[in-house]
């Protein structure tokens, strides 16, 4: 079975975690009811989420409204469904200066994260100098909270989403303007944005998304809309999106608070999906399974 390394982490030996196809979106079910997950300990809203490399972490980004407070959250291994609920205080968190960050994703390595910066309309890139995977260390600071290299998307596009190919020549972002539409951005060096220029525009005849994540085999992807049904698409080729067509398969996953980020486990044995209320702080974290 063809297998990628997980890298090191926390003085571990590397990982071989298979590369899995993700199953039938509709097949997904609730594992445990939503718990209710302050991810900042300071009310911000949860706005994106993604595992790392070998589903060991979770890291979540909040967003206080200020456009300052970006939040990454380390989990148990993903063998434990949720964090407990009286555990409220971030374990380790990023605030890079000047942006309004609403996803991030890792590169390769887990030496450097990309995210999108909502207010700027960028691309955005955080050098990790220790740990790979490892976010920021309240003593050694792995992860810098200054921008490095940036990368200019669609005019006025407004990035809320991000998700990257294995192999780092192909990212996606889904932009929170009007359409909210699924835009691609070629690299022609692998992982570095500064390289990336601006392709396809996939609009889902589901209508508007707010997030959307690849399959490893890039075959499959699923989307989130605004409907609070998540979405199936089929690729005729691999991680390309102008290729892409509506499966038939969803799933509703309708909750008391709006639904905002997914991700689904390295192994594809559970599917996180991120809510946030409008009316009030708490956020939420639902574990499905198959």
């Amino acid at each position: 079975m063809q297998t990628l390394s997980a890298g090191s982490m926390m003085g571990q030996k590397p990982r071989k975690v298979p590369i899995t196809e993700w199953p039938d979106v509709s097949t997904w079910i609730l594992d445990t009811i939503p718990i209710e997950y302050n991810v900042s300990g300071s009310g911000a809203g949860l706005v994106g989420c993604v595992w790392n490399n070998d589903g060991t972490r979770l890291y979540c980004v909040a967003d206080s409204g200020t456009g300052v407070d970006p939040v990454w959250r380390n989990t148990p291994d993903y063998s434990v469904p949720y964090v407990p609920e009286s555990d409220t205080t971030p374990e380790s968190v990023v605030n890079p200066t000047g942006t309004r960050l609403r996803e991030v994703a890792w590169n390769g390595d887990g030496s450097v994260m990309i995210g999108v910066d909502y207010s700027s309309n960028r691309l955005v890139e955080l050098v990790n100098s220790g740990t790979p995977w490892t976010p920021y260390n309240p003593v050694s600071g792995d992860v810098s909270a200054t921008i490095g290299n940036t990368f200019s998307v669609v005019a006025s596009s407004l990035p809320r989403s991000i998700d990257i190919s294995p192999d780092g020549y192909t990212l996606w972002y889904v932009a929170n303007s009007t359409g909210r539409n699924i835009y691609e951005v070629t690299l022609s060096t692998a992982f570095d944005i500064t390289s990336g220029t601006n392709g396809s525009v996939f609009a889902p005849p589901q209508g508007d998304m707010v997030a959307m994540k690849f399959s490893p085999t890039g075959l499959k992807f699923y989307a989130l809309g605004l409907d609070r049904v998540l979405y199936e698409y089929t690729c005729t080729v691999a991680f390309d999106i102008s290729t892409a067509s509506y499966s038939g398969n969803s799933i509703d996953v309708t909750n008391s608070r709006t639904p905002v980020c997914f991700d689904v486990s390295p192994d594809a044995t559970k599917l996180v999906i991120g809510f946030f209320s409008t009316t009030s702080s708490a956020n939420e974290l639902g574990i499905y399974t198959v």
